[in-house]
């Protein structure tokens, strides 16, 4: 069920789930071991189609080396949820552990911010590895990036910030970093910093990496091609069995009814098409009596013309 639904632009986000700090998290771990876990992973990750993107600090760091000397507890990185058990499945063959909570996540939300762990970390032995934040492609390219947490009755829930597909194709599927033969995807840093997402070393180092003119457009496109809704979690999506990348792989109902439509939407209809499905919770219930309204006008409607052709032809012979 929707709780809410509600427009938003690039002030109102206070809590982006793209990329916060770990509380709690472990000191930061020696650079080289960690950058060393993470190219093993990233092989795996390409072999296997794996659709994800780097995103925060680590990202600088890979670029920019020793420009950007900073150290790290962890990587954040974006991952598909329907690629969750192939990425669990690699993870598990280089010995890195996922704990994945999505339904009883230990996150709150207060005044509108994330309080918490993530959902789904990934340890390498005691050490906190990666922060994994989930989300949902859909077949026009619309990002869901969800943010899991439990209310004050413990039920599982998720703020899930829905990007129109031009939008998430500049935040998601514009950049990328050329590591060691691997092209990696990684989220805009132009919408990062926009959001005043990561720590202020980054922030302040990204500043004068960043394109105005991206900037300025993604944050046109933040007032108009961005929503996001607060929903219950009654079920997590299913996982892809090829390249969840594919169409024909999507079975989402959002998606069918995408694939369904009979007209073809430009991108911010999509996206007021979305809001008015209010995404995959269709109250099957609204629509029939949306239905049963309808007809009931046009008899309505109908009647009213009869009566006005009857007094026309009554005033014609009389």
């Amino acid at each position: 069920m929707v709780d809410e639904l509600l427009d938003i632009d690039s002030h109102e986000d206070k809590s982006s789930p793209v990329i916060k700090t770990l509380e709690g998290s472990s000191s930061p771990q020696n650079n080289e071991l960690i950058t060393s876990r993470f190219l093993e992973l990233i092989k795996e990750l390409q072999k296997e189609g794996i659709d994800y993107q780097l995103t925060g600090p680590f990202s600088a760091y890979l670029k920019y080396d020793k420009d950007f000397a900073d150290t790290f507890a962890s990587i954040q990185i974006h991952l598909n949820e329907k690629d969750m058990e192939r990425f669990k499945k690699i993870c598990q063959e280089i010995s890195l552990d996922v704990k994945d909570r999505r339904l009883s996540s230990p996150k709150i939300i207060k005044d509108g911010v994330s309080l918490g762990d993530e959902a789904v970390l990934v340890y390498y032995g005691t050490e906190l590895f990666l922060e994994v934040f989930c989300f949902e492609r859909l077949v026009d390219g619309t990002i869901i990036s969800k943010d899991y947490y439990h209310d004050d009755e413990n039920n599982p829930r998720a703020r899930e910030s829905i990007f129109s597909s031009k939008l998430a194709k500049e935040v998601f599927g514009r950049d990328s970093i050329l590591y060691f033969g691997y092209l990696i995807p990684i989220v805009s840093w132009e919408y990062l910093y926009l959001m005043k997402d990561g720590n202020q070393n980054f922030l302040d180092f990204i500043e004068t990496k960043v394109d105005q003119r991206k900037i300025s457009n993604i944050r046109s496109l933040l007032k108009t091609d961005k929503v996001v809704q607060f929903v219950m979690v009654d079920e997590l999506p299913e996982s892809s069995q090829i390249n969840s990348n594919l169409m024909e792989n999507d079975n989402s109902k959002i998606s069918q009814m995408l694939l369904d439509s009979t007209r073809e939407f430009s991108e911010t209809e999509n996206l007021e098409f979305l809001k008015t499905k209010q995404l995959r919770k269709i109250d099957e219930n609204y629509e029939r009596g949306a239905i049963t309204r309808y007809a009931v006008v046009v008899v309505f409607l109908c009647l009213l013309i009869l009566i006005l052709i009857g007094l026309i032809l009554t005033k014609l012979f009389l």
